[in-house]
């Protein structure tokens, strides 16, 4: 991506796609952590989970993750497929693969010993 002269984008930075599945997870009681734990000890264990959750994702057909931002985690599916999210079935099997990448996700937090609160949006 470039700047032309005067600021202005050479290319488009978004592209449309019909149908997509967006997963937002963050840790239940959050705030109680940053001020009972550590701050370095926070820090070790957020990195845990995400670089856990980061591995997940990458093994699950179809899912890009996409942001960490404080304790919440969001991850999508249908933004890169062929069909551009038109196909229903596909769309259908991206929102599945964010159910089971949500489960997944509640098991390895579980492991640590927090909780995920998850939402998702299509």
């Amino acid at each position: 991506l470039r700047l032309e002269a005067g600021g202005l984008l050479e290319s488009p930075v978004a592209q449309r796609v019909s149908r997509a599945g967006v997963l937002f997870m963050a840790i239940h009681d959050f705030d109680k952590l940053t001020t009972s734990w550590a701050p370095l000890d926070l820090i070790k264990f957020l990195n845990r989970l995400f670089t856990s959750l980061d591995d997940r994702c990458k093994e699950s057909d179809g899912l890009v993750k996409i942001e960490t931002v404080g304790e919440v985690y969001v991850v999508a599916s249908g933004l890169f497929s062929e069909s551009g999210g038109a196909d229903e079935q596909e769309h259908g099997a991206g929102l599945a693969e964010l159910a089971k990448f949500a489960l997944q996700a509640r098991a390895v937090a579980s492991k640590l010993g927090v909780e995920l609160r998850a939402g998702l949006h299509s």
